[in-house]
């Protein structure tokens, strides 16, 4: 008989990857294969065949290499066996959901997906992805989905346990406090986020502001909490509460402090100085102000859904976007730097609309980039990279 496409297995385990064809010559005179069905042993024949045309099956248990086979009818000199096998591809693999895929490789490990696919690219694939248009690693909350975060800036200010002053208190428009040291020494104070009406309870404990003051010189250094950056600073030192506008007025805008930090990003530490206060004879004040920002996770029972593919990416990629309430919608992409390179805006997007946006990258080197999609209640970010080197 032709015995092409036979379907056929084998036990024990250790013979998983080889195809086993034992010769008995003299106990089977025309050389054929040797095997069992668990049910009733049966020799039958079977040609030689390539690894090509003799299939594996799936279910192992079904066929047994037999034990304790009778010889005793054979020559009296012995018998001869010759074992053979074969392996198939430049090297074997364990393959437990039988698609044809390497575990070491496979997107899916217990799923029979031979296509791979892996819609919003994040290593799962879809058959097996609880979230397959969310990027599953990036999921605090552990609910298997990715989470949907925003960032959250309020201003910050310094506060020193003893002889702080709330603004309001001295008839100032705006929270805060200014702080009065009358000897030298290492002072930290805590700074707060939020804390609106000089109430602390309302606000967070974003870091610490430490002063050093010495030698008639002073350092202020702002060490922020982890979960916390810093976008912005500025700092008023001075022998009066307040800085003096040019009417002589007390003002607490922190665009009129002397030190100011500029625009800052990603940064969890900043410090002034030293600077020169010898002419104080009889203490500083100071006004230690900051824009601080959190990334947090939120949760809305709506819903907001950014994909990216290809990632890694060549030239270009897509952006695919949808939320379940109508809204406006910005994406703006940024490098690691926070400098934004990209403005895409979609006016009156409409709910449960799936769009997709081609976004052109040639001219931009290659690095990891930052994708910020910015909607009426809240904010999803994504990172993407690109895959080759442009010149």
């Amino acid at each position: 008989n032709d015995y092409n496409n036979f379907d056929f297995s084998w036990h024990p385990v250790p013979w998983e990857y080889h195809y086993v064809h034992v010769f008995p010559s003299q106990w089977q005179a025309n050389g054929g294969v040797y095997y069992a069905n668990k049910k009733s042993v049966k020799s039958m024949k079977l040609k030689f065949q390539d690894c090509q045309s003799i299939k594996r099956q799936v279910d192992m248990s079904s066929w047994i290499i037999p034990k304790n086979i009778d010889v005793s009818n054979f020559d009296a000199n012995g018998i001869y066996v010759i074992a053979h096998a074969v392996v198939c591809g430049s090297s074997a693999c364990i393959d437990n959901d039988q698609d044809g895929i390497c575990d070491d490789v496979d997107n899916c490990l217990e799923n029979y997906n031979p296509d791979q696919t892996d819609t919003d690219g994040d290593g799962f694939g879809d058959i097996c992805d609880i979230c397959p248009g969310s990027d599953d690693t990036v999921d605090i909350d552990g609910n298997g989905c990715e989470d949907i975060y925003e960032i959250q800036c309020e201003t910050s200010f310094a506060k020193v346990n003893d002889n702080s002053r709330c603004f309001l208190e001295d008839g100032l428009d705006r929270w805060g406090w200014t702080n009065l040291f009358t000897r030298e020494g290492t002072y930290t104070m805590d700074l707060w986020a939020g804390a609106a009406q000089c109430d602390i309870t309302k606000g967070e404990l974003s870091g610490e502001v430490v002063v050093v003051y010495s030698n008639g010189r002073v350092t202020v250094t702002y060490n922020l909490f982890e979960g916390y950056e810093l976008s912005e600073a500025q700092l008023y030192l001075g022998d009066k509460p307040y800085p003096l506008t040019k009417r002589r007025g007390y003002t607490v805008s922190p665009g009129q402090y002397p030190y100011n930090s500029g625009e800052l990003t990603g940064l969890d530490t900043y410090t002034f100085g030293p600077y020169d206060v010898s002419r104080y004879n009889e203490g500083i004040y100071i006004i230690a102000h900051g824009v601080t920002c959190s990334i947090k996770p939120i949760t809305y029972s709506d819903s907001m859904n950014l994909s990216a593919y290809p990632v890694p990416f060549d030239t270009e990629f897509n952006l695919k976007y949808s939320t379940s309430f109508d809204t406006d919608i910005t994406i703006e992409i940024f490098d690691l730097k926070g400098t934004l390179l990209k403005t895409f805006k979609n006016y009156n997007y409409v709910m449960n609309m799936e769009e997709v946006l081609k976004v052109d990258m040639s001219n931009i080197d290659n690095q990891m980039f930052i994708v910020k999609m910015t909607t009426n209640k809240g904010v999803v970010i994504k990172q993407i990279v690109s895959s080759t080197l442009k010149h």
